[in-house]
């Protein structure tokens, strides 16, 4: 089954408010990758279909 646009979009949209946040927020750039890195991982983690074993 294919996805919609709807999801990658919001998804932009997440890293970009996230990003935009952080820099008003004077948070070293280092920090920031490290922050979003974890919101990536977060949000496939959370996409993940359930595996049964």
């Amino acid at each position: 089954m294919m996805g919609t646009i709807t999801a990658p979009v919001a998804g932009v949209i997440l890293v970009t408010v996230l990003t935009n946040g952080l820099n008003l927020l004077s948070v070293n750039g280092f920090i920031q990758q490290i922050i979003i890195g974890s919101a990536i991982l977060v949000a496939l983690g959370l996409d993940r279909p359930d595996v049964t074993r």
